[in-house]
């Protein structure tokens, strides 16, 4: 999925409305400023238990997945939702598509776009550059 970081601008702008699941609440703000009117739903889910800036451990299942589940529940055609939930991310997409969405499981990409590096392979992937405003570039050929 990290290689979809180089479309991400232009599937944006593409996009007639978007919905974003994650848990990276920092990136609302981006969202919003970049997608203002088109961007549908900002939705936020508890990050990982394994995150290292977690001071305690917040379920994901089953309140907030029922919740993300009935928001997904509506007519989505011309709706790209963006979705980074973990093993949870395979049925939300799978829901939205249902419900004539193009879904899109960016998984730890999101993580890139907070500027945080979580994964080994965040660290190796030579195509990215992670810049100080938490939004994403990638370089040339």
């Amino acid at each position: 999925h990290l290689t979809l970081l180089e479309h991400l601008d232009k599937l944006l702008d593409d996009a007639q409305r978007v919905i974003v699941i994650t848990g990276r609440q920092e990136l609302a703000r981006l969202f919003s400023d970049k997608l203002q009117a088109r961007l549908a739903a900002f939705l936020t889910i508890p990050l990982q238990a394994s995150d290292q800036d977690l001071p305690a451990r917040t379920f994901h299942y089953p309140d907030r997945y029922r919740q993300i589940i009935d928001a997904l529940a509506g007519d989505l055609h011309g709706t790209l939702v963006l979705v980074g939930a973990g093993i949870f991310g395979k049925k939300y997409c799978a829901v939205a598509k249902q419900h004539g969405a193009v879904a899109l499981d960016l998984g730890s990409a999101f993580d890139i776009l907070a500027g945080k590096r979580t994964r080994p392979v965040h660290s190796i992937a030579d195509f990215l550059d992670i810049k100080r405003e938490s939004w994403i570039t990638v370089k040339a050929d």
